[in-house]
């Protein structure tokens, strides 16, 4: 009986791998992109998001930059993101959805653009939603991206509890270099799988956490037994 139930969980690990495979792949280039994709867009086009930053260091004030904003585009602003980098344009998002690069010294419209259109946006969007959107702007396959997630969570939980099943399990954590290639590539799955469990599980179950809010808060307090303070909102633009 454990013989059949040990083949049994290791064949839907290897299903659950295949099933998601392929797009777990996808979320983690693109997940790691992220972390460098504003810093990549400065790189390529610094003409855009960078400014010249002066002696003083002053910045127009918040009323006068958003006037001076709404002036030049015919649009009010909706949301103004301020860069701690002195030598970084501001963005700002207006009301038609358009997003501009400003300079925060001089009020100078530096780029308007749609912000999936940029390297940062359009990654964000094939990350978190695999780029498709409907006539009626719907995202349905941000939850297929939700649903690789909650399997990848599945599969590293039927991962461990193989790992734990035999014994001396302690010392299944070694690779040894000179083993086997298909032994020693079963050493690499199984240590780095184990030292990485718990961060790839947060880092799985946070990412379902921007689609599925309610499931996952109702998830975090169950564990935590504690409640999930809701987001404060954010300050209102005069």
């Amino acid at each position: 009986m454990c013989e059949l139930l040990k083949l049994w969980l290791r064949r839907t690990h290897l299903i659950l791998t295949l099933v998601s495979g392929l797009f777990l792949i996808c979320l983690s280039i693109t997940g790691a992109l992220l972390v460098y994709a504003k810093d990549i867009q400065r790189l390529v086009q610094p003409q855009l998001w960078t400014v010249e930053n002066p002696s003083n260091n002053n910045v127009i004030a918040y009323p006068v930059l958003l006037s001076t904003i709404t002036l030049h585009t015919q649009q009010p602003v909706t949301l103004l993101m301020p860069e701690q980098n002195p030598d970084y344009a501001w963005q700002a998002q207006l009301a038609n959805k358009q997003y501009v690069s400003v300079n925060p010294y001089t009020g100078t419209i530096i780029h308007q653009y749609d912000y999936y259109r940029t390297i940062y946006g359009f990654t964000m969007a094939l990350h978190r939603w695999l780029i498709y959107e409907d006539g009626d702007g719907n995202r349905p396959l941000r939850n297929w991206v939700s649903v690789c997630a909650l399997i990848f969570i599945i599969n590293m939980l039927v991962g461990v509890y193989i790992w734990l099943k035999p014994k001396n399990r302690l010392k299944r954590l070694v690779i040894k270099p000179k083993a086997k290639l298909r032994i020693l590539l079963y050493q690499l799955h199984t240590v780095i799988g184990m030292y990485l469990f718990i961060p790839l599980i947060l880092i799985a179950f946070t990412g379902m956490a921007f689609n599925w809010k309610t499931q996952t808060q109702a998830v975090l307090e169950f564990v935590t037994q504690n409640t999930v303070e809701p987001r404060p909102n954010a300050p209102t633009l005069n």
